[in-house]
This record gives C-alpha cells, structure tokens and sequence, in this order.
C-alpha cells in the first residue's frame, strides 16, 4: 500500500485507522477509490458515518455519502428535497454541462421546486447545496461544479432511474460514448440491485 495512504489515513481516522486498512484490504473493489485523495476522504468519511463499516460496491458508497453530506451542518431543507435537486442538475451532465453559471444553476433549481411543488425557494437549497453538504462547489465568479465529476455522474444515473420511463431507450444515443460510461455503469448498478 502506497505510504501516502497509510499517512492520510492515520492522520484522518487515528484510532480507527487499522480497522480502516484492514477494511480498505478486505474490500479489494474499494482499493481504486483509495488512490483519488478526494476519494480516499469520501472512503474515510463513509467508514466513521457507518459505524467502521466499508461498503462493498461502488454505488453504496456514493449513495452512503451523498446522503451523510445532505445531513450535515443542521440542515433546514429536508434531504429528499436536495437530493432530488442536485439530481436536476446533474442531468445536465447528458448535455455535456459540467460547469453551471449562477443564473443557469438558479433557473433549474427554480423550476425543479415549482415543478414539484415545493415551498423552498433556490437560495436556500443553493445555500445548503454549497455551503452545507459540500456537494456543489462555487468558483470563480458565479460559476459552480459538483464536488467531483462522480458525484455528478451519480447524480445522473439516479434521475434516470427514478425519473425515466425507460433508461434504456434513454440512454441509447449514448451508450458508446465513452464521456458517459460512468454515467452507464451507475444506472445498470443501479437498475441491477432493484431486481
């Protein structure tokens, strides 16, 4: 194991850092993740949040942490209502959007919550989109990107399971394309587990 990783590791976990490694070695599908710093910090973070336990597939982990960053700080806006907003974004991810200008950003949260009705207004889920979770990040002047490219992907492959009819004719134009191989890969994990 690269020193790097154990030196992370200890300086982050302490106590806990052993039974991480041991984890980390026992789930041999979670190894490439541990090589991405960022990664490596969701790994970590996901081991304290589920009680020293290490998922076993990938899209466990994205779903544990999406869902233990929506909690975090005391959130205000319940975590169904953001979850379902970041997936409105990350759609757009098909369109080849990774990089949101505010006002872009702001009419698709707007049209979200009005579309379903919600009584929250975009200020407020973009303020704990960013400043809570940490899931969306502002650079720049007025400009915003997911916290990694996977969280985005992610995001993508949940709208399309819950919110398309059928993913399969959906993601058809794109089933080649390399850019959206994760995108595919998270949507059949996805639609597998459901059988």
């Amino acid at each position: 194991r690269d020193e790097h990783i154990n030196n992370y590791v200890q300086s982050y976990l302490k106590d806990t850092s052993t039974d991480f490694l041991t984890a980390l070695n026992n789930t041999p599908q979670m190894s490439p993740f541990s090589r991405n710093p960022l990664l490596l910090n969701v790994l970590c973070f996901v081991f304290i949040k589920q009680r020293l336990i290490l998922p076993t597939q990938r899209i466990e982990l994205y779903h544990q942490a999406v869902h233990e960053m929506l909690k975090l700080r005391n959130p205000k806006i319940p975590e169904s209502v953001k979850e379902n907003a970041l997936q409105e974004i990350a759609i757009y991810f098909l369109e080849g959007k990774e990089i949101f200008e505010e006002e872009y950003l702001r009419k698709i949260l707007r049209d979200f919550l009005n579309k379903e009705g919600e009584r929250y207004n975009e200020d407020d889920v973009l303020k704990e989109l960013v400043e809570k979770s940490g899931l969306l990040c502002r650079f720049g002047d007025g400009l915003y990107i997911f916290l990694h490219l996977t969280f985005q992907e992610y995001m993508a492959a949940c709208y399309i399971v819950e919110k398309i009819k059928d993913p399969s004719q959906f993601l058809e134009p794109v089933l080649f394309n390399p850019r959206f191989r994760e995108v595919i890969r998270h949507t059949a994990g996805m639609l597998g587990s459901a059988e």
